[in-house]
């Protein structure tokens, strides 16, 4: 294996990571709004995350013949990642918007 191959492997598991830390800052951030409700400042990572593994996975789509599936669970999970965000952030407004009258 050469460095090239290995450069593009590495390029190609970063969105995947980036998702992953997305969907864990979700759990976090949902254990810790009803638990601790101290660490707001991870909701605001999360779409930032999501958003960096979703450009990436566009960045490194000429890379996805040769290693489609970590590509694809990258972006799966950017996606993922982001959709969590946005629902959260939903619930978050129609809840309150309920809460005003």
């Amino acid at each position: 294996m050469n460095n090239n191959e290995k450069i593009e492997k590495i390029l190609v598991c970063i969105p995947l990571v980036f998702g992953v830390v997305s969907i864990i800052l979700h759990g976090i951030y949902i254990w810790d709004a009803y638990h601790l409700r101290s660490i707001t400042g991870v909701f605001c990572i999360t779409p930032i995350t999501s958003i960096a593994g979703l450009l990436f996975s566009w960045a490194t789509g000429k890379l996805r013949n040769d290693h489609k599936a970590i590509w694809i669970a990258g972006l799966l999970t950017s996606i993922i990642g982001f959709l969590g965000f946005l629902v959260i952030e939903f619930l978050t407004w129609f809840y309150l918007g309920l809460a005003l009258g």
